[in-house]
């Protein structure tokens, strides 16, 4: 299915670039070569998506992206930003921004497309979710502030499949600040405690059972085909890292592993979730009070009245079927 997608860079090149890949994948590009020309459009038109380049004059990516987060309209979609910075900080810098993916320069089209496959597809759930929401409630001002309160609850639950004891234990030492954390090793134990996790996480380096395969398992069980999967990746591994996100993982972190960007990574899941939740629960709360109104109950009919007029003629006398009495006058 194609999506609609904002492609943002200063650099006239960059733009032309972009959207001849994406077009050439049957997707509908608009472009922009400014922060605020991406808004103007956002404002303007619906899209699915926004690529949006980091280092620009102006509004830079970053400025953009947090009003685009900000925005209760604008919140739900996903934002991607692209830029030839590599360093870990920076990374953590637009994933704090509120940023869905962060991809760096040069973009190879492995990486591109595949990101963008998994992120409209769930940008196609949540509005779903989001138009049954506004069908029965009519979701206006209340929504963002209940799910501001959703994505700031505290108290995740997260479930790693790691084959490795050391791998596991370092993961647990970075994310001991973030997260419940429940290391598993085997794939019994990984579906058995999956259902009651927020997040999963899945090591893509498992030799003993196939990750893959995993993740279409948790994609297939009716307990765990929603729940946010973030894959754990070998560095260089694009293409194992690609088919993951084809199964259905969320996002992937590739090794080495940056205790701060797969901290973010697993904000931004959680972040997520917790927003579609909150779609459900307002359509949960909206439909409920139908479902149990009593159905058994015959519909009463009216009382019926007598028009005015006819109280009137009643109290004379004068309806129907009435006896008039004559006054008695003397000789009769």
């Amino acid at each position: 299915m194609t999506a609609r997608i904002l492609v943002v860079d200063d650099i006239e090149v960059n733009l032309r670039l972009l959207t001849a890949k994406l077009a050439a994948e049957y997707y509908e590009v608009s472009s922009a070569d400014s922060g605020e020309a991406a808004l103007a459009i956002l404002a303007a038109q619906p899209v699915d998506l926004v690529l949006l380049d980091v280092m620009m004059p102006g509004l830079d990516g970053f400025e953009v992206c947090r009003r685009i987060k900000a925005s209760p309209r604008l919140m739900h979609v996903p934002v991607v930003l692209i830029t030839a910075l590599d360093q870990p900080e920076d990374r953590l810098a637009g994933l704090d921004a509120g940023a869905d993916d962060f991809l760096t320069k040069p973009v190879g089209d492995l990486a591109l497309l595949s990101r963008v496959r998994s992120l409209t597809r769930l940008k196609r759930i949540t509005d779903e979710l989001r138009s049954r929401a506004e069908t029965a409630m009519q979701l206006v001002g209340g929504e963002m502030e209940m799910l501001r309160q959703l994505a700031t609850s505290a108290n995740s639950r997260t479930v790693a499949y790691v084959e490795a004891a050391e791998e596991g234990r370092q993961i647990a030492r970075r994310l001991r600040t973030e997260t419940e954390l429940t290391v598993v090793a085997e794939p019994g134990a990984l579906l058995q405690t999956a259902g009651a996790a927020d997040v999963i996480l899945i090591d893509l380096a498992a030799t003993r059972n196939d990750p893959l395969r995993l993740i279409s398992q948790l994609r297939s069980a009716e307990a765990t085909r929603l729940l946010p999967i973030l894959a754990l990746a070998e560095a260089g591994d694009e293409a194992k890292a690609a088919r993951a996100l084809e199964l259905g993982a969320n996002d992937y972190v590739s090794r080495p592993i940056d205790r701060n960007e797969l901290a973010a990574r697993l904000r931004t899941q959680l972040r997520r979730k917790r927003y579609d939740e909150g779609l459900r629960q307002s359509l949960q709360q909206t439909i409920e009070p139908r479902r149990h109104r009593p159905l058994d109950r015959p519909p009463q009919p009216p009382l019926l009245r007598h028009p005015p007029r006819a109280r009137r003629e009643r109290r004379r006398g004068l309806c129907r079927g009435a006896v008039r009495h004559r006054p008695f006058q003397a000789g009769q």
